[in-house]
């Protein structure tokens, strides 16, 4: 009897969220794929020329601050980049559109690349996670979602 429990217990906890709260599966999983969006492309970094300027978010530029550059995320948004080349990893915010050439996927502030250890190198292969959306964009997402789940 106590193995069977056990047992039971035991799948229970491997099994995917969703199976074990069927009726908002639906939300769970779209939270989860705008969560943990992955993307890999090529990184560069904007510091010096840039001081001071105001960014598309409306905020100044500080070189010395973990901002980034993203098309299309939304300002406010947390994404851990991580440095193939080397593993080296670091958390920024989005606060401004670009980088302005296509063949780049994000571009960062000075202080990020330093973090990162590409400072001379000037470009450098990453991947950037999605750690957290803006919380108004998260409330929209949400009541999105709940609109069309009733």
């Amino acid at each position: 009897m106590k193995v069977w429990l056990i047992s039971a217990l035991l799948i229970m906890i491997s099994l995917p969220q969703q199976a074990l709260c069927a009726s908002n599966s639906r939300v769970q999983n779209r939270a989860m794929q705008v969560t943990q969006k992955v993307q890999y492309g090529i990184a560069s970094w904007y510091g010096d020329r840039e001081q001071g300027r105001l960014m598309a978010s409306g905020e100044p530029f500080d070189e010395d601050a973990l901002t980034a550059a993203h098309r299309s995320l939304p300002f406010g948004t947390q994404v851990t980049v991580t440095n193939l080349q080397n593993g080296c990893s670091v958390t920024v915010r989005i606060k401004d559109r670009g980088p302005a050439l296509a063949n780049r996927l994000i571009d960062l502030s000075k202080a990020a690349a330093m973090r990162l250890g590409f400072l001379t190198h000037g470009l450098t292969r990453v991947q950037v996670r999605v750690v957290s959306l803006p919380p108004d964009k998260q409330n929209r997402t949400e009541k999105k979602m709940f609109k069309s789940d009733s």
